[in-house]
């Protein structure tokens, strides 16, 4: 991919949402699938790169109009925007859906503790005696190797 349509893809994404912000339908993935892998080849860029130059890259008003055609310009052109603004959306979306390294879209009850530490029975609680007939002597706080402290 070269450079300039890097750059536009990276504006027009700052514009959308992020695609895992919300949850996707079986057309969403399918769509997603389909435009990634009509799109992520060489003559899919070729194509992104064409689509970025006759909407985005355009400038966004013609000298050559004014009045309700000048309006009537900008409108179009907002719309032809978000088309290609679509297209990236939808790449994002199936990067998204095929990462390894996110949390799944309904994450089971997590096995760490808020503070980064699970609950494993090597932690020393504050107050205990290491006697078990004590019980829990103390407040319960926990000290984590690294030094934060988490009250139960």
């Amino acid at each position: 991919m070269n450079a300039l349509l890097e750059q536009t893809m990276a504006w027009v994404r700052s514009q959308l949402p992020d695609p895992g912000l919300r949850a996707l339908t079986d057309q969403d993935r399918a769509d997603a699938s389909l435009a990634a892998r009509m799109l992520r080849t060489a003559d899919g860029e070729k194509l992104l790169e064409i689509l970025a130059r006759a909407t985005v890259l355009r400038p966004p008003t013609d000298h050559r109009f004014s009045g309700p055609a000048s309006h009537d310009f900008a409108q179009r052109r907002t719309g032809e925007n978000a088309v290609f603004g679509v297209l990236v959306h939808l790449l994002d979306t199936h990067d998204h859906l095929t990462r390894k390294d996110h949390a799944p879209e309904n994450p089971a009850t997590p096995d760490v503790r808020a503070f980064g530490w699970d609950d494993s029975p090597g932690l020393a609680r504050y107050g205990d005696t290491g006697d078990a007939a004590d019980g829990d002597a103390g407040p319960g706080i926990i000290f984590d190797p690294g030094g934060t402290i988490g009250v139960r």
